[in-house]
């Protein structure tokens, strides 16, 4: 009976989860912060929760709504009330201090302004809390300087970016009025009847779509006017 019994409590605790760490649920940006300074210190920060926000997208995917506004109302709600019940316990202890916090519902996360790294310690020690990610600051990026055409006080930004006035001057020297030029454009999607093309095309085949590499430009335009939207969705991501 003796032998059964250890045997018994052997088993629970080989079965038992590990003990956690108290900074396992900081994320390395943070606990490499935590080490260079003191105790002290602050730090801003966002608290994850388990299961984040997939339980209630998951219930969305498998309901039927009557209308769109409906299904939209009831996700915020959702979403609403799981981050209500999720944050409440971290809440409550950020509560106790004077350091600024808000709520997302819609990423269920929680963002913690100039939390000391005791505050820090007893979120983590919270069973709904899974991550605490420290707040990653990005810079803009300085604008380089570029070239500029001569006539730059007689064309937009846009034109100057790209330097057509310069790229103009050397077509200019072969013919002053540019005739004889083609232009080719490669782009992921462009509207075949604006008014700046429509009229425009080099002849009936000026067009290649490599979908409907054996559709001319006009075919093409004829055959996307007879399709609905759901059809044309269809069409453009390749699902039936």
């Amino acid at each position: 009976m003796k032998l059964i019994f250890s045997l018994l409590l052997c088993s629970a605790a080989a079965l038992a989860p590990p003990e956690l760490n108290i900074f396992d649920k900081f994320s390395p940006e943070l606990k490499s912060t935590i080490k260079s300074i003191n105790t002290v210190a602050t730090s801003n920060i966002f608290v994850q929760f388990v299961g984040g926000t997939s339980s209630v997208l998951e219930s969305i995917l498998v309901t039927r709504f009557t209308n769109r506004a409906q299904r939209l109302n009831t996700m915020h709600d959702l979403l609403v009330a799981n981050a209500e019940i999720s944050q409440r316990n971290s809440i409550a202890i950020l509560a106790n201090t004077t350091v600024f916090y808000k709520s997302f519902w819609i990423t269920n996360q929680l963002y913690v302004r100039n939390v000391d790294i005791p505050t820090m310690l007893e979120i983590s020690r919270l069973k709904e809390v899974s991550a605490i990610d420290l707040e990653e600051t990005g810079f803009l990026i300085e604008p380089v300087e570029i070239k500029n055409a001569n006539k730059s006080a007689n064309y937009e930004w846009g034109i100057m970016k790209i330097q057509a006035p310069e790229a103009w001057d050397v077509i200019g020297q072969k013919n002053e009025v540019g005739e004889g030029i083609r232009i080719a454009t490669v782009d992921t999607g462009v509207r075949v009847t604006h008014e700046a093309l429509k009229d425009n095309f080099f002849g009936e085949y000026g067009w290649f779509d490599p979908i409907h590499p054996l559709l001319n430009l006009f075919q093409l335009i004829e055959m996307v006017m007879e399709l609905t939207p759901l059809e044309l969705l269809l069409e453009a991501t390749g699902l039936e």
